[in-house]
């Protein structure tokens, strides 16, 4: 809720600059869904892996689980990552015909590879440190940025520094590669083995 709360705030920022950027953002949210929603999926078998090898007393099989939903993410997201930057106007184009919003989005697509990989990583993570019942720390870690990285930093770079759309996207760009690194520095550091379920 506190995530999708500070989202909703980023959305009238964007709203606030017009309707072609607003138009060039949704269609640029809607094709970050076709790595988004594959790791979704990756993130509740990594949860389901590593919470079943946690109850087995297998945690070496655990951490080989998340690390091969995270291997599987990451070829995933080059893939996507591929696309978006070979084909920007083709892909832009099954939203919109407008050159404005053409013009707009471009550039999100180039800046859309590295942060649909942050935001990847960061889904499977968190779902492999559900699984092992790490839950509080990744819940004050996505609440944290959002509201104290992600907004401030996207409306400095939107309004005062003249970042516009682009400015915008960079700060949740750096709010995701923050909370990915942190993540997988968590899972790693192997606090969420000693969590009793």
């Amino acid at each position: 809720m506190t995530e999708m709360a500070a989202l909703a705030l980023f959305t009238t920022f964007i709203a606030r600059m017009g309707y072609a950027q607003m138009a060039a953002s949704h269609a640029f949210v809607q094709l970050m869904s076709l790595s988004f929603m594959q790791a979704e999926g990756f993130s509740l078998a990594a949860a389901t892996l590593v919470g079943r090898y946690i109850g087995a007393a297998r945690l070496d099989l655990a951490e080989r689980s998340y690390r091969s939903s995270l291997y599987l993410a990451t070829l995933l997201t080059a893939i996507v990552a591929a696309l978006f930057i070979i084909f920007p106007e083709q892909l832009i184009g099954l939203f919109a015909d407008d050159p404005a919003v053409l013009a707009f989005a471009g550039p999100l697509l180039m800046l859309g590879a590295i942060y649909q990989y942050c935001d990847a990583m960061a889904i499977v993570t968190d779902g492999a440190l559900r699984g092992a019942g790490d839950t509080t720390w990744p819940f004050i870690a996505r609440g944290s940025l959002a509201w104290f990285i992600m907004l401030p930093l996207s409306y400095v770079l939107a309004f005062p520094l003249n970042g516009g759309l682009t400015g915008a996207w960079c700060g949740g760009l750096v709010s995701m590669a923050v909370l990915a690194a942190l993540l997988v520095w968590r899972f790693r550091s192997g606090a969420w083995q000693r969590i009793r379920i």
